[in-house]
């Protein structure tokens, strides 16, 4: 029974299209959310959207001034953090997913959200600058 599980399996991966792999790709991540993201902010889901990686992220209003944080000059700064965690991550996963996303042609939309108020913002990542 194993065998044949494997055996499915592997023939799906090898038939799949690069956003068919996206999908089962952004399916995993998020059955491994929430996830502690440190320094008051929690990832609560990744899911597509119009064929783009979304990650929801929760922000503790307590900590982070969410109207403040739509500065264009900020938000600058929140993508810079948010490229460095996934560009230069020495984590052979992390790899593995940035070349799906760029294979599937998606872009990466961190959607920040507070906690309290439910406002927020996206940051994008296009997939050319992946």
């Amino acid at each position: 029974m194993a065998i044949a599980v494997i055996a499915c399996t592997a023939m799906c991966l090898l038939s799949c299209t690069s956003k068919d792999l996206l999908k089962i790709t952004v399916e995993v991540i998020a059955a491994q959310c929430p996830m502690e993201c440190g320094d008051g902010t929690c990832m609560t889901d990744v899911l597509l959207e119009n064929g783009d990686v979304v990650f929801i992220c929760e922000m503790d209003e307590e900590r982070f001034d969410i109207e403040g944080c739509k500065d264009p000059i900020i938000q600058a700064s929140i993508k810079t953090g948010f490229m460095e965690t996934f560009i230069y991550s020495e984590d052979a996963n992390v790899e593995k997913f940035l070349k799906v996303v760029k294979d599937s042609e998606a872009d990466i939309i961190c959607r920040c959200v507070g906690n309290v108020s439910g406002d927020g913002f996206d940051i994008v990542i296009d997939n050319s600058e992946l």
